[in-house]
């Protein structure tokens, strides 16, 4: 019922390197351009709903508005509750 008729591709995926500068200029151009003022506020906000039993969710979509990249916003939650190592079994 839920097979495929033709086979599976086979091979490695190759990737135009050139898309990561482009990507990276796309960046820049988005931070150059982006009210940093707004972006500030809204990362603010974020990191003090993140202190509360408060829903996250709005202040996420705001600061995403405000054009804060998913680095960023994850950079406010890595700053306050760090990073996820886990443990190593020797």
């Amino acid at each position: 019922k839920y097979t495929m008729e033709e086979p599976p591709p086979t091979g490695l995926l190759k990737v135009d390197m050139s898309l990561g500068e482009i990507e990276a200029a796309k960046l820049k151009k988005l931070r150059a351009e982006r009210d940093n003022a707004a972006w500030q506020k809204a990362l603010d906000k974020l990191r003090e709903v993140s202190k509360t039993d408060e829903n996250v969710m709005p202040a996420v979509i705001e600061a995403v508005k405000a054009k804060a990249t998913v680095g960023e916003v994850c950079d406010v939650w890595r700053e306050l509750f760090g990073e996820y190592r886990p443990k190593e079994f020797v």
